[in-house]
């Protein structure tokens, strides 16, 4: 039995790395539609302003290409630990939060340290606008229709950016600034209006320094919670190296014993393959040992029985000649009697050389009892099947006899329509064997219809 080697493919690598690419630019473009937002940016041309405007976009903009990397790297590795199954998402989920978590606080850690950088410029801004309205009161007092245009657009400028981070405290100055920049553009400008606006700018500077101190405890929340994540996140990744790599050296071992094993199993198959040839060769040799006959070597009776059911159902289905012949040797008992038996069976040897030798290919030569022997010849009349018999009658009685001469009777029978079954045959032949046994040394073909010889003529022949 041969061995049957199963393959199992391989299972496709992750397409880790083009995931990690669109979900880093899935990142990337949100903050920034985010940042765009609250910063009060019109879109889409806000999109390019706070990305020119904010540094850490730009650490933020390198996360497609690091995650992209990081994907193709751990593809292959993927595809190799069974990670293609149920909880290959959950994996890369795992992978992403453990590396886009950490990074991402640290970020917002850092714009918000830029926020309290800005918030504590905002405040000196706040304290300009705070003194310079009584200022220019004071000189438009003095000096009254003076040009103000300088001091005003220094207000404007201070204003404009306060508003990058404030937008919504600078929004509640609008009423004050709106009525000093009328008077101071005409040179003249009230008391009320002044203090009005230094008022504002008060308000203001109170809430630039209430979002500075939130911004200043966020960050030291973020930076905080970023570090502690940032330790959690190297154990674990240390965790998973450890378990890949363990898992990888099981799957060496693992390997190498399959390999050894198949090693194993293809030569107990080898083995098996050459007992099962040996064991074919020993049936064979028994069925052939079965079918013959083992002093002539000649197919036996229970072959003979088979041979001839085939041979008449075929003859029959085809309407083809089919015809039998009855052997039995002149006088054998006697020459048994006087020679002994070991002389009977080299004559019986000899005679079963004779009949395979004399006939066709197709003949079927066998022994059917004692000196009795049984010639079936397919595809043969009964003409041609006597002039067979005459050639193997005239060899029996020229061969050297070691002893004294032997000689054989023949019987010839060819299938008739009147004849239902193999056993027909045989008595027709039974017959003609009766009759050439009358004079003995001759053939003899059918001259009465099949039946069986009586005890008293078998015995008289």
């Amino acid at each position: 039995m041969r061995s049957r080697k199963t393959s199992r493919n391989k299972p496709a690598p992750l397409p880790l790395g083009r995931l990690g690419f669109f979900l880093g630019l899935m990142v990337a473009v949100l903050a920034t539609v985010t940042e765009a937002l609250r910063m009060g940016h019109p879109l889409p041309l806000g999109l390019w302003t706070v990305q020119h405007d904010t540094p850490w976009l730009w650490i933020l903009d390198a996360l497609p290409v690091v995650l992209g990397m990081l994907g193709g790297f751990l593809s292959t590795a993927a595809s190799d630990l069974r990670f293609t199954g149920k909880r290959g998402p959950l994996y890369l989920v795992a992978f992403s939060l453990i590396f886009l978590v950490p990074v991402g606080l640290m970020l917002f850690a850092y714009q918000e340290n830029r926020n309290a950088v800005e918030a504590i410029a905002n405040i000196r801004r706040t304290g300009d606008l705070q003194s310079i309205p009584l200022q220019l009161y004071i000189r438009s007092v003095q000096r009254p229709g003076a040009d103000l245009r300088t001091d005003l657009n220094r207000i404007a400028t201070l204003r404009t950016e306060i508003r990058r981070t404030e937008p919504a405290s600078v929004a509640t100055t609008e009423g004050a600034w709106g009525a000093f920049q009328r008077e101071a553009s005409r040179g003249k400008i009230s008391l009320s209006n002044a203090v009005r606006l230094r008022d504002s700018a008060t308000k203001l500077a109170s809430a630039v320094e209430r979002d500075a101190q939130l911004d200043h405890t966020q960050t030291a929340q973020m930076l905080l919670i970023g570090v502690v994540i940032s330790l959690l996140s190297a154990g674990m990744t240390l965790q998973m190296v450890y378990q890949l790599r363990r898992l990888e050296e099981q799957i060496v071992a693992s390997t190498r014993q399959q390999a050894q094993t198949n090693k194993q199993l293809e030569a107990a198959n080898n083995q098996l393959e050459e007992t099962n040839k040996r064991l074919e060769e020993a049936n064979s040799q028994l069925e052939r040992t079965a079918a013959r006959d083992p002093i002539t070597g000649l197919y036996n009776r229970r072959a003979l029985d088979e041979r001839l059911m085939i041979e008449w159902t075929r003859a029959v289905r085809y309407n083809e000649p089919i015809t039998l012949v009855l052997i039995d040797l002149d006088h054998f008992k006697t020459y048994n009697d006087t020679f002994g038996h070991p002389a009977g069976d080299a004559v019986l040897k000899t005679i079963g050389a004779l009949l395979q030798h004399g006939t066709r290919i197709s003949d079927f030569p066998a022994r059917y009892g004692g000196e009795e022997f049984v010639l079936i010849l397919p595809h043969t009349d009964e003409e041609e099947a006597v002039r067979l018999s005459e050639r193997l009658r005239a060899a029996i009685q020229a061969a050297p006899w070691k002893h004294r001469g032997i000689t054989a009777s023949f019987g010839v029978a060819e299938r008739t329509d009147a004849m239902l079954q193999p056993t027909d045959l045989i008595d027709a032949a039974d017959v003609a064997l009766y009759q050439a046994k009358k004079t003995r040394n001759r053939v003899s073909r059918t001259t009465a219809p099949p039946g069986r010889l009586r005890p008293e003529d078998r015995k008289a022949a």
